[in-house]
């Protein structure tokens, strides 16, 4: 083929920001359009946590997507948490890691009732 699939990205595209809707507000309007997506709903797209981390982080065991990779994703409002990394660092430590920061504090918290049991 071409090397150009149906999931390549217009060159420049406005839709909403990436940041919530009170910080959008508090930045320049230059900084602002740097953040928009206008126009290009259909670029906003986002993974549930749950996907991500499901089979021990399975989605990060090659760095080559695919359509099926792609089709893990859907088009959303706003992004809550942007997850990024590299491929240096294995599967199991980035699916520990996730583990770690998003389960913490209500880890604690049992732990804690545990221990006070």
């Amino acid at each position: 083929g071409s090397g150009t699939s149906n999931m390549d990205f217009e060159p420049i595209c406005k839709q909403r920001t990436l940041l919530g809707k009170k910080r959008r507000q508090e930045l320049p309007d230059e900084v602002r359009e740097l953040f928009l997506f206008d126009g290009c709903k259909h670029l906003l797209r986002g993974t549930a946590l749950a996907t991500v981390m499901s089979t021990c982080a399975k989605l990060f065991k090659h760095s080559n997507g695919s359509s099926k990779t792609y089709e893990l994703s859907r088009e959303v409002d706003n992004i809550d948490v942007f997850l990024s990394h590299n491929w240096c660092v294995s599967r199991l430590d980035k699916y520990l890691a996730l583990t770690l920061h998003f389960n913490f504090r209500l880890a604690s918290l049992a732990m804690a009732v545990c221990f006070t049991s």
